[in-house]
């Protein structure tokens, strides 16, 4: 897979959301980052929550910057926004199922808190990494380490998403 490829499919797929928030969407992909081997849907998933998640809780006309680089055997990916940001108390519930921190619940009441467990529980299916830096009201940087040799192989069913 292509992951600058899928990014840039994703970013297009938000395209609505960058508009409606006013965000400042910035994209730096690595040139020399090589196909890997990844499940497509999968890293599609990742990508557009990561995404929207930064977006969606960015203040309007916020920047949001993503970047995709190389790091010795791995690639990194990195999203940051201006955003909300995630209360100091709460960061380490943050991958937990079914959890939203305070500040985000009110300004989105839609939310159902499994989006960043689902992708942390996908990429450690992987061997691959997610974690993050956050203040609150300043905004978040997550940050998705995949090993250059691809994902893990993952048995089947396991989080399998239908197109």
């Amino acid at each position: 897979a292509d992951l600058c490829a899928i990014m840039e499919e994703t970013i297009k797929e938000l395209k609505l959301s960058v508009e409606k928030y006013q965000i400042d969407l910035i994209y730096n992909c690595h040139q020399k980052i090589p196909e890997m081997m990844l499940d497509k849907k999968l890293t599609r998933f990742i990508f557009q929550n990561l995404l929207s998640n930064a977006i969606n809780y960015s203040q309007e006309k916020g920047v949001v910057r993503v970047d995709i680089v190389l790091k010795d055997e791995e690639v990194l990916i990195i999203i940051a926004d201006t955003g909300l940001g995630i209360p100091k108390r709460q960061q380490a519930e943050i991958f937990k199922k079914f959890f939203r921190a305070d500040n985000v619940r009110v300004k989105d009441a839609e939310g159902t808190g499994l989006g960043l467990y689902l992708v942390k529980s996908i990429l450690d299916s992987m061997g691959a990494k997610v974690w993050f830096e956050s203040e609150e009201n300043v905004g978040s940087t997550f940050y998705v380490s995949i090993s250059l040799s691809g994902a893990k192989g993952r048995k089947e069913g396991k989080f399998a998403l239908k197109a």
